[in-house]
């Protein structure tokens, strides 16, 4: 056993105090008990890949969530809206339906008929 001693300076008074160390502190392995074979055998373990492939499905589908699926409703509504509406061109870029916030919000929203034309 090896004995360390830490000199602290509290104020002007200098105190010492004796630890002891189980083990040196050179040549001290990473982490307890563990040797790189255990670690490499480690990524062999199919919870791992769940929790990969888990981590990656969640990351496409908020990338999903935040960028495209306004455009995909608004794709939606659109070939909705063309069943019921006979005369006329229609077409909607982007939908977005906010329930708390009590918004419903269109993008690029383009109605043509023979006489007139709508474009927001």
């Amino acid at each position: 056993m090896e004995t360390v001693t830490i000199t602290e300076m509290i104020g002007s008074e200098g105190e010492e105090e004796e630890v002891f160390l189980e083990a040196s502190l050179e040549g001290a392995p990473l982490f307890a008990n563990t040797s790189y074979k255990n670690l490499l055998e480690d990524f062999n373990n199919p919870d791992l890949g769940y929790l990969v492939l888990s981590l990656l499905v969640a990351m496409v589908w908020a990338v999903y969530i935040i960028l495209f699926n306004a455009r995909v409703q608004g794709r939606i509504l659109t070939a909705l809206l063309r069943r019921f509406v006979k005369s006329g061109d229609l077409s909607i870029g982007s939908f977005s339906l906010s329930v708390l916030s009590g918004q419903i919000m269109f993008s690029n929203v383009i109605y043509v008929t023979e006489d007139y034309s709508l474009h927001s």
